[in-house]
């Protein structure tokens, strides 16, 4: 088994090295929340799972596009009211790299949403260059919020093999914020009707969400339809 454990670290130290930067077009921008959507979209494509050859340089030309790109306005009002209502959000993370992003998205949320209750789940053991609790410790995020593993190595949320805690924590959230094609994959009609948030990567999400590469996805489940079902 491939050891992920450097381009992990690289890829934690290259957002780091990019969060000041970041942090202020956020914080510039006329909604931040918003904003941050742009961002941590661009930032799922630290994948190495579904891409082909991950680099730097197709990252930092994702992230500097991120500001231009557009947030559905229906679905981000519905989003904005969902927040409003819930009283606690669970936050499935995704990659490497990516999390650096993630803290920031939810540090924009608790600004904006006080009341809001945000527990991080991460994965509970090494599997490719997902994130775990070591990485959102080596981030900061565990300084922002509670953060705990998933008590499993599967690339994706699968709910029979979570953890009680994180299964608790789960189920029991009033919102759910889904990041990544591995967590869309196993928790697609599962009953949750979380909001993903990815980039399609990889031909056969091109294909069902009938988008270009690397074109992303915010949508709550109930919202979604597909230009081909996942079931064959």
């Amino acid at each position: 088994m491939e050891d992920y454990a450097p381009q992990k670290q690289k890829y934690n130290q290259l957002l780091l090295g990019l969060e000041k930067e970041i942090t202020q077009k956020i914080y510039s921008a006329e909604d931040p929340v918003k904003e941050c959507i742009k961002y941590v979209c661009a930032a799922n494509y630290i994948d190495f799972s579904a891409v082909e050859n991950v680099n730097e340089d197709t990252l930092k030309k994702l992230l500097a596009k991120a500001a231009y790109e557009t947030v559905p306005e229906d679905e981000y009002a519905a989003f904005l009211a969902d927040l409003g209502r819930a009283a606690s959000l669970a936050y499935l993370t995704d990659n490497c790299g990516e999390i650096v992003l993630d803290k920031l998205f939810i540090k924009c949320m608790k600004e904006s949403f006080p009341h809001l209750e945000i527990t991080v789940i991460l994965r509970g053991e090494d599997v490719i260059n997902d994130a775990t609790l070591a990485d959102a410790q080596e981030v900061g995020l565990t300084d922002l919020v509670p953060c705990i593993g998933n008590g499993n190595g599967a690339p994706g949320t699968i709910l029979e093999e979570l953890s009680p805690q994180a299964k608790q924590i789960l189920l029991n959230a009033d919102l759910v914020i889904s990041k990544g094609q591995g967590n869309f994959e196993s928790l697609y009609e599962e009953g949750l009707n979380p909001y993903y948030l990815f980039l399609c990567k990889c031909e056969l999400f091109v294909r069902r969400f009938g988008l270009k590469q690397f074109e992303a996805v915010f949508k709550k489940e109930e919202r979604i339809n597909m230009k081909h079902s996942f079931v064959s």
